[in-house]
């Protein structure tokens, strides 16, 4: 990547990264059940109460990825507002990932989807 398509990544909107700073959680939980700043988005929820595994679903540009909590996932009302839910399916047993794994996995799955050429250029021996 050059330092243009990077910069793509790490865009955010500003308001919505300074109430998650200040520790205002709840807040920006509660605005998203509400889809401020959401339009023409989908709302796209990882969550353990989806049959939808994350690599069957066709990202968008525009999507929006929540994860919540580890130990309590979502408000119900943000659950509802989703557009799409989806999960990383696991071996009944297993203890589950933790969120920034989660994260790593499903944004790297988007960004593959997204940008044809991020995909592995690999050579086998």
């Amino acid at each position: 990547l050059d330092a243009a398509q990077a910069s793509q990544f790490y865009k955010y909107d500003v308001d919505w990264a300074n109430r998650l700073i200040l520790g205002d959680s709840l807040q920006v939980m509660s605005s998203l059940s509400r889809r401020e700043g959401l339009a023409g988005k989908r709302l796209v929820l990882l969550t353990t109460r989806s049959s939808l595994g994350y690599l069957d679903f066709r990202f968008a540009a525009g999507d929006v990825l929540l994860l919540g909590r580890e130990s309590a996932g979502v408000p119900d009302e943000v659950h509802a507002a989703a557009d799409a839910r989806i999960t990383i399916p696991m071996k009944a047993g297993l203890r589950s990932l933790n969120v920034a794994l989660a994260c790593a996995m499903v944004t790297g799955e988007a960004l593959r989807q997204l940008q044809p050429g991020l995909t592995s250029t690999a050579v086998s021996p």
